[in-house]
């Protein structure tokens, strides 16, 4: 059968798959299958609507998901290595066991994402979890392009400058402002690290 995937954003029909399924098999299984028919057949997969899409096991290494909405997608034990994930929007998805080695983050919202067990070798990315007023997770993850390392915490999404400046404004040295102060730290100890390896 024939199914369409969007344009996350407009609703235009970016590509249109044709995949072995039925009226029956349920919408993240249909979508799920015209995503491996779109790599399969190089089609660009930047800007899609997949939120939902069943890609369990899924082979996506080097794939261009920039901006793709993924929000709620089962991406568990999928192979992302070296994807363009860059401003993709992760968020509650199901990335468990998947292997995003060199995949590329920047700007990706990984809220409520599920890492758990994730390869995130060379991703650039690092996670704190059950910090602040309401045990939020931490982002921070370090730009391929240009180096600069972006936090992204509840509704805070920015550079760790602007983060630090945040902190400052708002928890002062309080207990919160100390543990963000050490976090900030520690992010860029760990990437200067990584520099100069």
């Amino acid at each position: 059968m024939k199914f369409e995937v969007k344009n996350r954003y407009t609703g235009a029909v970016k590509l249109t798959a044709e995949i072995d399924a039925n009226e029956d098999t349920p919408f993240s299984i249909k979508l799920g299958l015209s995503v491996k028919w779109a790599i399969k057949n190089d089609a660009d997969l930047s800007y899609a609507d997949l939120s939902y899409a069943n890609l369990r096991y899924a082979d996506l290494s080097s794939a261009d998901l920039s901006y793709a909405n993924l929000s709620s997608a089962n991406l568990s034990y999928a192979d992302l290595s070296s994807a363009d994930l860059r401003y993709a929007d992760l968020s509650s998805a199901n990335l468990s066991y998947a292997d995003l080695s060199y995949a590329d983050l920047s700007s990706a919202d990984l809220r409520y994402a599920d890492l758990s067990s994730a390869d995130l070798r060379y991703a650039d990315l690092i996670i704190f979890q059950g910090f602040g007023g309401d045990a939020r997770t931490l982002y921070a993850h370090k730009c391929k392009k240009d180096g600069e390392i972006q936090i992204r915490t509840g509704c805070f999404f920015g550079t760790i400058c602007e983060f630090k400046k945040a902190v400052k404004e708002k928890h002062g040295n309080n207990n919160h402002g100390k543990d963000y102060k050490l976090m900030c730290k520690l992010i860029e100890q760990k990437f200067k690290l990584e520099n100069d390896a």
